[in-house]
């Protein structure tokens, strides 16, 4: 690794989990150790365990090592499932307190540029994901477009024509192709 690619790693800190947790995931899976971390995979092998485990703590800020030392027991350490868990439930919590928040987070949303309101969503569906709320239903969806204005009204009626819905993922695809052509006609019509 050279040294370009220390400089651009990111550590967990304090305030961006996460940012950080979304960048760990990708590490994980580029040395194929997600499915383990995850839980996806039930196979322990020692190798996967270790290597997983360095990864993650070689992403953490100085005093997110100082924590996990302070809180992981002899026989937890070297678990990177375990690991992962109590920087989840340090960062996101965990229970009925941890979903409230994380859905209010969502339902907070306000429309002020596309690019934001996507960014937001992604964020907030990431947040509620970890604290084990789906909003990947009909209900997820519906509230979710809610929040778009008015000139985006038959692009989400042709979102949610039919009796199925798009996971928030279609629409943050959906509603960015709508932007781009919406940008090139207006592009065009101004020559």
């Amino acid at each position: 690794m050279d040294k370009q690619d220390i400089n651009q790693r990111i550590s967990l800190k304090e305030r961006n989990y996460l940012t950080w947790v979304t960048a760990i995931e990708a590490e994980l899976r580029h040395i194929g150790c997600w499915k383990f971390v995850d839980g996806a995979d039930g196979v322990i092998t020692e190798e996967k365990k270790e290597k997983s485990y360095f990864f993650i703590m070689r992403y953490l800020d100085e005093s997110i090592v100082a924590f996990v030392g302070n809180k992981i027991s002899t026989e937890e350490k070297g678990d990177s499932r375990e690991l992962l868990r109590m920087l989840n439930a340090k960062f996101v919590g965990s229970g009925v307190q941890a979903q409230g928040i994380a859905l209010d987070r969502f339902l907070e949303l306000n429309f002020q540029n596309l690019d934001k309101w996507i960014d937001d969503l992604q964020t907030t569906t990431r947040c509620m994901s970890l604290t084990g709320t789906d909003v990947n239903n009909a209900l997820g969806t519906r509230l979710a477009i809610r929040k778009l204005p008015h000139k985006y009204e038959m692009l989400i009626r042709l979102l949610t024509y039919g009796n199925k819905y798009p996971t928030i993922k279609e629409i943050t695809i959906s509603v960015e192709k709508d932007q781009a052509l919406f940008q090139a006609k207006k592009s065009n019509t101004h020559r």
